[in-house]
């Protein structure tokens, strides 16, 4: 008798540890969906830091493989290609920029001698433009305009946790933040995507 009732705790004891098991495994894939609904719902959050620099934020989006391979196929692909492997990534970071600049340059005129002697030399008007980020040098011809442009930016990325808060007091993790700084003024934050596969 008491060999059954041993064997029935234990039995009892085992479903009730596997049904906190699957309780604990289906409550994180629920507060996972959750937070990605957030995550989708909530658009990127623009800012300027120092007046001039444009600042975007992104909350992570957490993942699973197959997920990603599936949404963002066409990234999944380009990873393949840099030879890495899917399941060996443990973030993906994707940011979109765009560099909008009017410029106002002085055009100069300037005599360019053809390398045959017999030909007569050719007038042409040039420009020049140029600040810390962008350069910019033309040539105005008869009948076309050639220009060249050179920006150069660079973006200070930083991944943060953002704790859970109750009054004043901080705890845990409820969400994790990417901050995007563009140091080139003219230079703006478009799209960015943070993802984190999860196992």
């Amino acid at each position: 008798m008491k060999r059954i009732l041993f064997i029935t705790i234990a039995v009892l004891a085992a479903l009730l540890a596997l049904l906190w098991s699957m309780y604990r495994s289906e409550r994180a894939e629920r507060q996972r969906f959750e937070g990605n609904q957030s995550v989708l719902m909530d658009s990127v959050r623009h800012f300027k830091v120092r007046d001039s620099l444009h600042a975007a934020s992104v909350e992570v989006l957490r993942l699973t493989v197959a997920e990603y391979k599936k949404y963002r196929s066409e990234d999944a692909a380009l990873i393949r290609d840099m030879g890495i492997k899917l399941k060996r990534a443990l973030t993906v970071a994707k940011v979109e920029t765009s560099t909008d600049l009017d410029i106002l340059a002085s055009v100069q005129d300037s005599i360019i001698r053809p390398d045959n002697p017999e030909m007569p030399p050719d007038t042409v008007r040039t420009f020049n433009w140029r600040d810390p980020w962008v350069s910019v040098a033309g040539t105005i011809r008869k009948d076309s305009v050639s220009c060249s442009v050179h920006s150069q930016d660079s973006l200070a990325i930083v991944a943060h946790r953002v704790p859970r808060k109750f009054l004043f007091i901080r705890w845990g993790t409820k969400a994790v933040r990417l901050e995007i700084v563009s140091r080139n003024p003219h230079t703006t934050i478009r799209a960015a995507e943070y993802v984190q596969f999860s196992k």
